[in-house]
């Protein structure tokens, strides 16, 4: 055998071992994975309740986790729910609302807890009702602030500092439309009801001076009206600010101002129906308009308010234009009702009436004012001219009145006025009297003038009619006072020295000039002593007027002197016969008459 095939003897040996093995490996393979299969097929089963476990257990801690957070929610609801449950006064309203607003977060955060609905059901519930007794506390609150009251004995009632301060905290929790409807619905209510207890005094229809008692309701209802206006623009404002505060103020305060307007145009249909009695009213409506305006003005108040306003005033103003000329009817149609003279020639009950009327009407000199510029210059003379007024004016001449100035055009009324009552009792005293003495006739007219006069002093028609109306006041006391010394002029005249005598010599008189002498003072003594007997017979009970007209008289006076020192003294002229009195005395005779 060579080498070679003993390598191969050996190589096969190896090979046939080696087959061996792997036949025995195989074997054992085979016997393993037979062993692996089983096995696999018995862990199966405990694999699947392993997995199975461990999937219950994360769901029993994701259940015990879900508790948990329940249990939690439960807790912080419970007291949350606590603090709701309990009254506002209990917690304090910002405590109570900042509460409530934790409630509505936690509502959202716990909206889906499932099966524990019946708790969140029970909290919803709970918030509904704090929310509902948050409306109820800022209603009661808005009521306590807004009871009606009397104006006519109350003041405006304030709302404190520490009510405000809650409405406040309670209007930011809450939305502007329920807070719109609230504020509106309690302030219109307290306006319309505080009004209410003034009201009808304003509207009066069967009191014994209706005129009186209207004027004096409208007054107060105007004066309350204002205060309220502006009182409460102040409220809304510090409650709910500039932004809001307008429209609610216009919405609140519309009411009253249409009842306000109302009461305005019913009294003006009263004074315009009854203008011969009380036509005045129509200037205390003016005056209210005025008011009005002015404090909604003052408040900058919503512009339909003020336009409404505006709108009334106007038309009342143009209504008040015939009062003007009405005046002038009332003064003709009184004078021309008197049937007889005074017995006293003194003053005429027409007169008085006239002066209590004209005295009224110079209380309303604002509203004349306002009214009498938009009228022209002596437009308030009706037309046909009344008689009167060809017959004397009083008017000054060399004065220029601006139209434009209601003070100046209200003096020249009034004065104009003055001249239509005397010089109307005047043609009167003419017409019922064709015979009377100017001299009575003039202390007649004098007399009424210086009543005028007195009434005008005291009264506001003292300032209506300034220096103008004064100075027109003069020239009608010149023309009644050329009546009144008409008799003395005349007995003066008696003393004029009229005879010429030669060299002006007393002493060269003739027999026929000293009886022109005596007769002058035999005629003097006669119409002196009848003057005197006349004035006296006046009984004149004002002593002004007595003074005033005994300085008049006085003008006689000088006269006197002169000529009885002419002639009084010369030895022909009989002391007692031809001469009765001394300078002294006859002074003296007339100073006894003031």
């Amino acid at each position: 055998m060579d080498i070679d095939e003993a390598d191969i003897t050996v190589l096969e040996e190896h090979l046939l071992t080696t087959s061996a093995l792997v036949r025995s490996i195989t074997l054992t393979l085979n016997t393993v994975s037979a062993k692996f299969s089983q096995s696999r097929t018995n862990l199966k089963p405990v694999i699947s309740s392993t997995k199975a476990l461990i999937a219950q257990k994360k769901d029993i801690a994701a259940g015990l986790e879900t508790l948990a957070a329940v249990d939690e929610s439960i807790q912080r609801i419970s007291a949350l729910e606590a603090v709701l449950e309990l009254p506002l006064s209990a917690t304090g309203l910002r405590k109570y609302i900042d509460t409530l607003a934790r409630s509505r977060l936690v509502l959202l955060e716990t909206g889906n807890l499932g099966a524990f609905k019946g708790v969140t059901s029970h909290f919803k519930s709970v918030v509904h009702a704090a929310d509902k007794k948050l409306d109820q506390s800022f209603r009661e609150t808005m009521a306590s602030v807004s009871a009606p009251y009397d104006p006519a004995i109350e003041p405006f009632p304030l709302a404190s500092t520490a009510a405000i301060k809650d409405l406040k905290i309670l209007i930011a929790h809450k939305t502007w439309d329920r807070v719109e409807k609230d504020v509106v619905d309690a302030r219109r209510e307290f306006l319309r009801a505080s009004l209410q207890h003034i009201e009808a005094g304003a509207r009066a229809r069967d009191a014994p001076d209706v005129h009186a008692t209207r004027a004096l309701g409208v007054k107060q209802y105007t004066t309350s009206f204002c205060e309220m206006v502006t009182a409460e623009h102040h409220f809304l404002w510090a409650l709910l600010g500039d932004t809001r505060a307008d429209w609610v103020f216009g919405v609140v305060c519309d009411a009253p101002l249409r009842t306000f307007l109302n009461i305005v145009a019913q009294n003006a249909e009263f004074a315009m129906t009854n203008k011969a009695t009380d036509g005045l009213m129509l200037f205390d409506l003016i005056d209210a308009l005025s008011a009005a305006l002015e404090a909604h003005t003052r408040i900058d108040a919503h512009l339909d308010a003020v336009g409404k306003l505006e709108i009334e005033h106007n038309r009342i103003v143009t209504q008040a234009h015939d009062l003007f000329k009405e005046m002038f009817r009332y003064v003709d149609s009184r004078v021309a009702s008197v049937l007889q003279m005074p017995s006293d020639n003194g003053v005429c009950p027409v007169i008085v009436e006239i002066m209590s009327r004209l005295r009224k009407f110079s209380k309303f000199s604002g509203a004349a004012c306002e009214i009498i510029v938009s009228m022209p210059l002596g437009s308030w003379i009706p037309s046909p001219k009344p008689q009167w007024v060809g017959v004397f004016s009083s008017v000054l001449t060399h004065v220029s009145i601006d139209e434009t100035s209601g003070p100046d055009m209200l003096s020249c009324y009034f004065s104009d006025l003055i001249d239509a009552m005397l010089i109307a009792l005047e043609l009167r005293c003419k017409a019922l009297v064709p015979k009377l003495n100017r001299a009575t006739m003039g202390y007649f007219l004098i007399t009424n003038l210086t009543l005028i006069e007195q009434i005008a002093k005291n009264s506001e028609m003292d300032q209506i009619l300034g220096a103008n109306g004064n100075e027109r006041l003069e020239k009608l006391r010149k023309r009644f006072l050329n009546y009144f010394l008409d008799g003395w002029k005349s007995v003066a005249s008696i003393l004029m020295d009229v005879t010429v005598i030669s060299g002006n010599d007393t002493g060269k008189m003739s027999s026929k000039e000293k009886d022109v002498i005596r007769d002058k003072f035999k005629m003097f003594n006669a119409a002196i002593e009848e003057l005197i007997k006349q004035h006296k017979s006046y009984n004149i009970t004002d002593k002004g007027l007595r003074q005033f007209l005994q300085k008049e008289i006085n003008f006689v006076s000088p006269l006197y002197r002169r000529f009885y020192d002419k002639y009084g003294v010369m030895d022909w002229v009989r002391k007692g016969k031809n001469v009765k009195w001394d300078k002294e005395e006859f002074d003296g005779m007339l100073e006894g008459l003031q």
